[in-house]
């Protein structure tokens, strides 16, 4: 039997001076977005 699932990922890519500011605003977004409990969003499986 094959499980299928269905994912959405968010990809974080930006240049070396930005980097610690754009990790942490992607963390904060990434722990928001896992406290809310909305039909169209996904659960997380990791990040």
């Amino acid at each position: 039997m094959v499980l299928l699932q269905i994912v959405a990922i968010k990809k974080m890519e930006l240049p070396p001076l930005k980097k610690a500011e754009g990790e942490r605003e992607f963390r904060v977004e990434v722990d928001i977005l896992n406290r809310m409990d909305h039909p169209n969003l996904v659960s997380f499986i990791g990040y």
